[in-house]
Order: structure tokens, then sequence, then C-alpha cells
């Protein structure tokens, strides 16, 4: 089977479009990550990665139910802006290390013992989510964790 983009993701287009969508995207994400944090109690975690994190809700939830955690969100540039931007004014900005890159094109921050994906797999080929997985296996420390969340 052969995978091809046939229209321009919201990555592609304007910062306007793309804080709409990734406002959009905060609005249903805030509203589920306290109870999905809750449900898994990663208590033993100390570093998570939040993968294509986007307005950093996931990672905010879980800094918020676990003080000691530290976070890296890695998303493209002009995202990791606005995540930026909505956690400048509030306590966790020094727990979070933001990173700029392309899953796709660059390989992910390293020793993590919490990995997040949510709402990105579905986007992408086998081919794509097989490489993809071989980089957060290469960003976990042993015995670290994947965590898929999947909003429905």
């Amino acid at each position: 089977m052969v995978y091809k983009k046939t229209r321009l993701s919201v990555f592609d287009s304007s910062e306007c479009e793309q804080e709409t969508f990734i406002g959009a995207m905060h609005t249903i994400a805030y509203r589920l990550a306290p109870r999905i944090v809750a449900a898994i109690k990663p208590v033993a975690a100390k570093k998570l990665l939040d993968i294509g994190g986007g307005s950093d809700s996931y990672t905010q939830a879980f800094l918020e139910a676990h003080p000691d955690l530290k976070a890296t969100l890695f998303d493209f540039p002009s995202i990791i802006n606005i995540a930026q931007t909505r956690l400048a004014d509030t306590d966790l900005i020094d727990c979070v290390t933001f990173v700029p890159g392309d899953f796709y094109k660059d390989e992910l921050p390293t020793s993590h013992d919490l990995a997040l994906l949510s709402t990105v797999i579905h986007q992408n080929s086998p081919e794509q989510n097989i490489e993809l997985y071989r980089k957060i296996y290469r960003a976990l420390q042993p015995g670290g964790d994947l965590l898929f969340a999947i909003t429905l």
C-alpha cells in the first residue's frame, strides 16, 4: 500500500490557523489528560517525553499531578512557541524543556523513562510508525514506558 500526502497539514498552514488548530486540540485534550494521568499513575516516572506535544495539555496534566516530574515537549518550532506562551506565566514553565524538531526527520531527545504519543500515529503509514517507535526506543532509558493517548 502506498501512502501519499493528498492535502496540506495544519503545520503547512499560517500561524493563525496553527494557533486555532492547536487551541482546539488543547480544549479536547485538557479535559481528558488529568483522567488519563490519574488512571495510569506514573509515580515511578522521573522524566516525560511528550512527542508532538502540541499546546502542552498532557505535559501540564502530568506535571500538575506529579510535581517531581520533569518533562520534555518535542514538536515543530511554531508549535513549541504556542506551548511556551501558554506556560509562560505558570509555575510549570521551569519543569519543561522545549525541544523544536520534526519526529519524521530528527532523533528524539534521550534519557526519558516515559514517552507519550497522543493523536499522532493515526496520521502515519505503518513504515512511519515503525521508524517512530525505533526513535522512541532510542530515546527511552532501559525499562522505560510508552503511553498512547488516543482520542475517539
